[in-house]
């Protein structure tokens, strides 16, 4: 009798926790957009892109590094990047990025976002299989469903950003919906 009462009490236990912890397992939505990006010398690159969900949408340079986190290419990569400390300052990386709705035609285009931004911490980090990467965000912006164009640039690009393999995406945070800092556009159309 006891013995049952406690796999009760257990079995009651895991749920709660599954309920908890269960979303930070989830799948997280595959980013809209990811390209390769070179820092190798001044490049606008020039993407166009649909959303299908009206939420928050990070744009983001993800920088790679080979082999397992610790290794010298990982130290490298932490060492150019930085956390924005006194022990890991990092790099700065100045961005100009400016993202326009394009609507159905050229005529309906109209700016969401244009700026100029730089970045000098990582924002998270991620290991996959055969090494991992660096995320440096640029900016977070809401946007409804529709078709964009992104157009990004580096700028002032120091040398010890350059042979670096890097890539561009356009991504969501499975948890969050409408990011409390994301820049909310001006609204222009119904």
């Amino acid at each position: 009798m006891k013995r049952e009462k406690w796999i009760r009490v257990f079995g009651a236990i895991a749920a709660i926790l599954l309920l908890i912890v269960g979303p930070a397992f989830a799948k997280v939505p595959a980013a809209p957009a990811a390209f390769p990006f070179s820092l190798d010398r001044q490049q606008m690159f020039s993407y166009e892109f649909n959303i299908k969900e009206n939420r928050s949408y990070s744009f983001e340079i993800l920088f790679d590094y080979a082999g397992k986190a610790g290794n010298d290419d990982f130290q490298k990569v932490l060492l150019l990047l930085g956390y924005g400390n006194k022990d890991y300052p990092g790099t700065p990386l100045t961005i100009r990025l400016n993202i326009t709705d394009i609507g159905h035609s050229p005529a309906a285009e109209r700016p969401v976002y244009q700026g100029t931004i730089v970045t000098s911490k990582i924002m998270a980090h991620a290991i996959k299989s055969e090494g991992g990467y660096f995320v440096h965000e640029i900016v977070t912006i809401n946007l409804k469903p529709g078709t964009y164009r992104v157009e990004s640039t580096a700028l002032d690009i120091p040398p010890a950003f350059r042979d670096r393999s890097c890539r561009f995406e356009i991504g969501t945070n499975a948890d969050i919906r409408f990011a409390p800092r994301a820049v909310i556009p001006p609204e222009t159309r119904d």
